[in-house]
């Protein structure tokens, strides 16, 4: 479930493939600017970053977050 941010980033899939600016939500673990531990981000595929818990403006760079997880394979019975 976890990936490491070093071997890959999140892809867009299901619903966020086709949309124009596509942020995919995450479960991130690094360095935020709440300081290093867990929370939810999302990755901006077009600027290649972490955007903040409200998807609205630059977190961090890539190489901040050590690992991720899609917030929608923690969710129970999403329909898909």
């Amino acid at each position: 479930m976890w990936h490491k941010t070093k071997d890959e980033v999140p892809q867009a899939h299901g619903e966020y493939k086709n949309e124009h600016y596509p942020q995919i939500p995450c479960l991130v673990y690094g360095k935020l600017s709440t300081g290093t531990g867990y929370g939810v981000r999302y990755w901006n595929v077009t600027e290649q970053c972490w955007d903040d818990e409200e998807c609205d403006d630059y977190e961090c760079s890539k190489d901040a977050i050590e690992k991720w997880a899609y917030l929608d394979d923690l969710i129970p019975n999403k329909k898909q």
